[in-house]
C-alpha cells in the first residue's frame, strides 16, 4: 500500500463507522488510530498551501460543491442525490457535460490556486508514492454485520482477514 492510499482508507473507515457490531467497530477504531498516526507524520513532511491560498481553496471548494449540487440528480423532494464511491460521498451528476463546462469556467477564476496545487503535487507526489510500512489490524469476516453493501465493503478490503 502506498502512503497516498491511507487517506482513502481512512475515509472508507469513516464511511462505515455507523455499522453495527462491537468487534467490527473495535477493528475500525484500531485501524483508524494506526492510519491517523502515520498521516500525522506524512502531513508534517509535505509542503502545503500558504494560509492565503488555503482560504482561496476553501472558497473554490464551496463553489464547486454548489455547482455539483446544481447539476446533480434530484430526489422526489428536489434535493441532490449523493452516493458513496470509494469511501467518499459524491453527487450523482445528471448532466456531466454541462457540469464539466461550468467547472472549467470556475477553475479559470482560480488559475493561481491550480498552478500552486500542481506545483505541490509535483513536489509531494514522490513521498505519497512510497510504500507505507504499517501493520493494519485485520477484521475477521465473522465480525461483519449483514448491512454492509459492496460499495461500503470494497474500500476497506485491506482490513479484512
Amino acid at each position: 500500500m502506498k502512503k497516498g492510499d491511507l487517506i482513502d482508507l481512512l475515509m472508507a473507515i469513516n464511511s462505515v463507522a455507523d455499522v453495527k457490531g462491537v468487534k467490527f467497530a473495535y477493528g475500525l477504531a484500531r485501524n483508524k488510530k494506526i492510519i491517523q498516526a502515520e498521516l500525522k507524520v506524512i502531513n508534517e513532511s509535505v509542503e502545503k498551501l500558504s494560509p492565503e491560498l488555503q482560504k482561496v481553496n476553501s472558497e473554490f471548494e464551496l463553489r464547486r460543491i454548489a455547482l455539483a449540487g446544481k447539476f446533480a440528480v434530484k430526489n422526489n423532494k428536489g434535493l441532490p442525490i449523493k452516493q458513496i464511491i470509494g469511501g467518499r460521498e459524491k453527487f450523482q451528476i445528471a448532466d456531466s457535460e454541462g457540469f464539466q463546462k461550468e467547472l472549467d469556467k470556475l477553475k479559470e477564476n482560480y488559475k493561481e490556486l491550480f498552478e500552486e496545487l500542481n506545483r505541490l503535487e509535483e513536489v509531494n507526489n514522490p513521498l505519497m508514492e512510497e510504500d507505507v510500512d504499517i501493520k493494519l489490524f485485520k477484521i475477521k469476516q465473522v465480525d461483519f454485520h449483514d448491512e454492509l453493501s459492496l460499495n461500503q465493503l470494497e474500500p476497506i478490503m485491506e482490513l479484512i482477514e
